[in-house]
């Protein structure tokens, strides 16, 4: 459900934590569409995260960096226990972390192909409305 023209709803319904056991529920609005501010933003938590490259960087920690830097910037509203693992980080499930990403990035996928069908739609008026060629 949109509630603004870049925003979306959705929630997180009965999803057990694979580590801890632990029942999430709960409603999520999040952008989807970042400003060149949140890309910027996004791109320093994940470095901040990751911190100094002095070798080479495990392929978890940096999948649980573009997660959690991505779901740092896109979540406006979350349940209680989102914001109280600060944002997914405190979290030691990486199913409900990639579940809430998931979500979060079909949300985006779902506006960029209204968008493009949206596009294609004004292009058919526009041939169709054209004048017949003399």
């Amino acid at each position: 459900m949109a509630t603004e023209k870049y925003e979306a709803e959705f929630t997180i319904d009965n999803l057990k934590g694979e580590t801890t056991g632990t029942v999430f529920i709960g409603k999520f609005k999040v952008r989807t569409r970042l400003s060149f501010r949140d890309q910027l933003r996004r791109d320093e938590i994940r470095r901040t995260l990751l911190g100094p490259a002095s070798g080479p960087i495990s392929d978890g920690a940096s999948f649980v960096a573009i997660m959690v830097s991505e779901m740092s910037v896109r979540v406006i509203e979350a349940p209680s226990w989102w914001k109280g693992s600060d944002n997914g980080m405190e979290m030691a499930d990486l199913n409900v972390l990639s579940e809430v990403f998931s979500q979060a990035v079909k949300a985006e996928q779902e506006l960029v192909k209204q968008l493009v069908g949206d596009g294609q739609q004004a292009q058919a008026d526009l041939k169709a409305n054209q004048p017949a060629a003399a």
